[in-house]
């Protein structure tokens, strides 16, 4: 599983940094964090009309044992990706590093509505836990549908194991200052890649319904959870580490009754 991680980081390794650009953190960006007294635990309070007291909220802790045998994704109709696509910038948000490229022609077709592909961006160490075990690291991959305003969002786990070669990337077009944006604005060809994860023999993922991690925790998320961890060094994730608040991570949610399910995708295309 390795190699979800190394085609997903691949998105950047043609990055070249060209303009730099200084955005200042909006007042909803500063108004919540990881800790503290804007942690959390008050989110809800901070954030109106937020759903982050919400009853189907994420992360949760996957049990494999309670998992049900189900096939959801069957309703993925169709994916389809451009050949070749543009990474728009790396964004430092305040609160993860952000890689965001043009999803106007990447997207899927979930239950006959079109989710586009907007954004991955990093936790660490990971928010999701599997069996009560935390990973170092976890990367989301945000797909947003205009028309419902609802998401599915692939979330891979990454575990300390070999170096990822692809990672060369992070010294090449790091670090991003808080509040910072680096223009990229560099094609690069996403249909290939994305067929190479999606288009294997097999993928064991768990999937559920949820939220954002993040305020507002709009709850109308469909969660896929890769089973199997990617690696990467530990000097690699520490980079990232050092460039992200300390635990920028959500703690595990009451799962309130929801169903979890497991499956192994064989053709999404």
């Amino acid at each position: 599983m390795k190699t979800y991680f190394i085609i997903i980081i691949a998105f950047t390794s043609l990055f070249s940094c060209q303009n730099i650009e200084k955005s200042q953190l909006t007042t909803k960006e500063k108004k919540w964090a990881y800790e503290g007294e804007t942690g959390p635990k008050h989110w809800a309070k901070l954030e109106e009309e937020s759903n982050c007291d919400g009853l189907h909220q994420s992360p949760i802790n996957i049990i494999d044992v309670n998992t049900i045998s189900s096939n959801v994704l069957d309703d993925v109709k169709e994916m389809d990706f451009e050949g070749e696509t543009t990474i728009t910038s790396i964004t430092n948000n305040g609160h993860t590093i952000q890689y965001n490229f043009n999803g106007e022609r990447n997207k899927l077709n979930f239950n006959d509505k079109v989710y586009k592909m907007k954004q991955f961006h990093f936790h660490s160490p990971s928010e999701h836990t599997i069996n009560g075990v935390r990973y170092p690291l976890e990367i989301h991959v945000v797909h947003h549908c205009e028309e419902t305003d609802s998401y599915i969002v692939f979330a891979i786990l990454v575990q300390q194991g070999e170096p990822d070669p692809s990672f060369i990337f992070l010294e090449r077009h790091l670090p991003v200052g808080i509040g910072i944006t680096k223009r990229i604005d560099e094609s690069y060809d996403l249909g290939a890649t994305i067929s190479d994860i999606f288009g294997m023999d097999s993928i064991g993922v768990y999937t559920y319904q949820g939220s954002l991690t993040t305020p507002p925790c709009t709850q109308d998320v469909q969660w896929v959870v890769l089973k199997n961890a990617s690696t990467a060094s530990e000097r690699q994730i520490k980079l990232l580490e050092t460039l992200m608040p300390k635990n920028n991570y959500r703690d595990t949610q009451p799962i309130n009754g929801r169903a979890i399910y497991h499956e192994t995708i064989t053709e999404l295309f």
